[in-house]
């Protein structure tokens, strides 16, 4: 019984110290944040013809692979690809379906690295012996 109440004794005398922060410059800004629904929809009424700038990039028929190949990683690395994720699968299902060779090591590299992404069994070995000429 005496230990248990040296122990109820020892409970008691601990002291926590408070600190004194200073206010946050920030002040409560982040915690009464509202985000508006006009606001909102006007940023999508902004969006939607740069997507469709961007959608017709894609598809445009005159345009080079190597500049197709190097906006579709642009898009992919912007994280914006879902919005077109249509698109590139068509477009890459073409590149698979080509024969297409390249002078420069960087794009066929480019389109190995995009085609391997999307799950296009390619093997490094048949790719290399196809599409690059050495």
């Amino acid at each position: 019984m005496a230990s248990a109440a040296a122990v109820d004794n020892y409970q008691e005398e601990i002291v926590r110290p408070v600190a004194n922060f200073s206010p946050s410059l920030w002040g409560d800004q982040f915690l009464s944040f509202s985000f508006e629904n006009q606001i909102a929809e006007k940023y999508a009424q902004e969006i939607e013809p740069l997507k469709e700038q961007t959608r017709s990039m894609l598809l445009a028929t005159g345009s080079k692979l190597a500049d197709t190949l190097n906006l579709i990683d642009t898009i992919e690395r912007l994280g914006i690809a879902y919005h077109f994720e249509k698109e590139i699968d068509e477009i890459l299902d073409q590149i698979y379906n080509q024969n297409s060779t390249f002078d420069d090591l960087c794009t066929s590299a480019l389109q190995f690295r995009l085609l391997r992404q999307h799950g296009f069994n390619i093997s490094p070995g048949k790719f290399i012996m196809k599409h690059i000429r050495l």
